[in-house]
């Protein structure tokens, strides 16, 4: 008897992008299927319903249990939205499938062995909860266990409380608080990109350039190599970046202003952040000193004073990102709504909902194929819940099952 088997790898080697001037590719998530021949004894719709229920939960479901049953029923009724609705209960849709569309927003490079934090609970507790998905950017919240679970307090400086919560085996259903203020002394929030897992992957040590570069990664699904582009003002570019490496000034004009240029421009929105030893900072008074250092390489640069950030790739010939704010601002609130409020956000939603429940990458050319999951995924609020039930319906996910009169 062979299964469908279901194999998910989210595998990511992107590496860090300071101020070098190197051009190293972003590697992209990949996900693979391996597809047998359904279990003997199955109808056809039973089959497809136990591939909806691997596709979202990682697991088969006896076809005995009520819930299978159940869910065989509303297919043959024709209603197949209901039956994934049915399926999304399960307590792995949460703990196997949404936690695989929520790792990878981290690089692995930027993260220790998948162990849960408060950035992937935040993007389990909008999807549980079907709140509005820009949450991810714009929130002023986050999820946390239950004070009565008696677990370490969450922390700006440490990993503890989400570490307990996973090896505890507490249920995210269930254990899973909804707290509406993310940092109870600090108002300066942008939902992922404030949580304690972003900023020590992204706001330690450096130039908070990552922040930028990750951001436009993660949550537009533009790498930088897609995005970099010549012939833009060079004018917001640090005083740390050598305009003439080795003394070769072409080096700086054909290959380092593409990145920096529009990099260093939205890079204001982080000069108020860092990580350090007393874990993530926020300097409501000018900006945190990384951001004016190495000032010998070039004095005449650009140098940070306040949060203030421009977006120089309003007009971008090849990359689609779909503004529709302001473009300029100051402090990060304000850009991640910005990015928020992109179409590109949208697609990139759909891109990774497709890679974890259908282990399928959809490539950014490949885009244009999903625009209606994203124009229903806006239509619906942005709720991350339905977006995961309409990408399992589709063909290109999990084969619908034949009709009645193809039985």
């Amino acid at each position: 008897m062979t299964f469908l088997i279901f194999l998910l790898a989210s595998i990511s080697s992107s590496h860090a992008y300071q101020n070098q001037c190197d051009q190293r590719p972003i590697a992209n998530r990949e996900a693979v299927v391996l597809l047998t021949n359904a279990p003997q004894g199955l109808t056809p719709t039973e089959t497809y319903v136990r591939n909806l229920f691997l596709a979202l939960t990682g697991a088969a479901k006896p076809v005995y249990d009520p819930h299978f049953q159940k869910a065989v029923s509303l297919v043959d009724a024709g209603q197949a939205l209901q039956a994934v609705q049915l399926i999304e209960s399960d307590p792995n849709f949460l703990s196997v499938r949404v936690r695989a569309f929520a790792i990878p927003f981290i690089d692995s490079q930027h993260q220790a062995a998948d162990t849960l934090n408060d950035l992937q609970a935040l993007i389990i507790g909008l999807t549980r909860d079907g709140l509005d998905a820009r949450l991810l950017l714009t929130g002023d919240i986050r999820y946390s266990g239950y004070k009565s679970l008696g677990l370490p307090p969450v922390s700006r400086s440490d990993n503890d409380h989400y570490a307990a919560f996973e090896n505890q085996g507490l249920d995210f259903n269930s254990d899973l608080e909804r707290v509406n203020k993310q940092w109870d002394d600090q108002d300066y929030v942008a939902g992922a990109l404030t949580t304690q897992a972003w900023a020590a992957a992204y706001y330690k040590a450096g130039t908070n350039r990552l922040g930028v570069k990750f951001s436009l990664d993660e949550f537009l699904c533009t790498p930088i190599d897609t995005w970099k582009i010549a012939g833009i003002p060079d004018g917001f570019i640090r005083r740390d970046v050598d305009r003439a490496k080795g003394g070769d000034p072409e080096s700086f004009q054909n290959t380092c202003k593409n990145c920096h240029s529009a990099m260093d421009a939205m890079g204001g929105a982080f000069a108020k952040l860092d990580y350090t030893d007393n874990g993530f900072v926020y300097q409501a008074d000018g900006v945190v000193d990384k951001m004016n250092k190495n000032a010998f390489f070039y004095p005449a640069g650009f140098v940070s004073t306040d949060d203030s950030w421009v977006n120089l790739l309003a007009d971008h010939p090849t990359a689609d990102f779909g503004w529709r704010d302001e473009f300029q601002g100051t402090g990060l609130p304000e850009l991640a709504k910005t990015l928020a409020d992109s179409q590109a956000f949208s697609r990139c939603m759909v891109q990774k909902v497709f890679a974890a429940v259908c282990g399928t990458v959809v490539q950014s050319a490949d885009g244009a194929n999903f625009q209606p999951l994203a124009d229903q995924f806006e239509k619906d609020s942005y709720n991350l819940k339905n977006l995961f039930a309409n990408v399992a319906l589709e063909d290109a996910c999990v084969s619908h099952a034949p009709s009645t009169e193809e039985k």
